[in-house]
């Protein structure tokens, strides 16, 4: 029972998130001295692009204009702080985990929407964004990006801490 303005919002701030968050993956990918951890960085840049033509097809349909808007404080808190982890452990994959929140968020609430007995994706003007993050694609671009956090636990709980305040 989302409000369709309240759902146009979401895009735009959603679209503008996803940017700065490709822009972030290939600041990573840049400095990444593995192969492995390229590749895997590579995957999180393509799947945040195909994101983001969703994004774009829902302003197309909606007339939302992406690049007339202002993004919310959170919004620009959350990526500052995204960029802030980039520039404080340049050469470490530590900013994952402050990615790591957001994606899993996606993929446990639109998996949780399927699941309900009143979600009818016929019907639902949001069904494609359910599909796309309640998709076993996604769920293994989360995966990828949880290959890269274990060893940084303590800069997920930091950006917990600072998200959370």
């Amino acid at each position: 029972d989302l409000e369709l303005d309240c759902f146009k919002e979401y895009i735009a701030q959603d679209a503008y998130f996803l940017e700065l968050f490709a822009k972030a993956y290939s600041a990573l990918a840049s400095r990444a001295l593995e192969w492995s951890n390229f590749l895997r960085l590579h995957a999180l840049v393509q799947g945040v692009v195909e994101e983001r033509q969703l994004h774009n097809e829902y302003a197309r349909r909606w007339s939302v204009d992406l690049s007339n808007f202002k993004p919310l404080p959170s919004t620009i808190a959350y990526t500052n702080l995204i960029f802030g982890y980039l520039d404080r452990f340049p050469g470490s994959l530590s900013p994952l985990a402050c990615m790591l929140p957001c994606m899993k968020l996606y993929l446990e609430l639109a998996r949780w929407v399927t699941e309900q007995e009143s979600y009818q994706a016929e019907s639902n003007p949001y069904s494609e964004w359910v599909s796309t993050y309640a998709n076993s694609s996604f769920e293994e671009l989360v995966r990828t990006l949880e290959v890269g956090t274990p060893q940084h636990t303590s800069a997920l709980y930091g950006c917990a801490v600072v998200l959370m305040s």
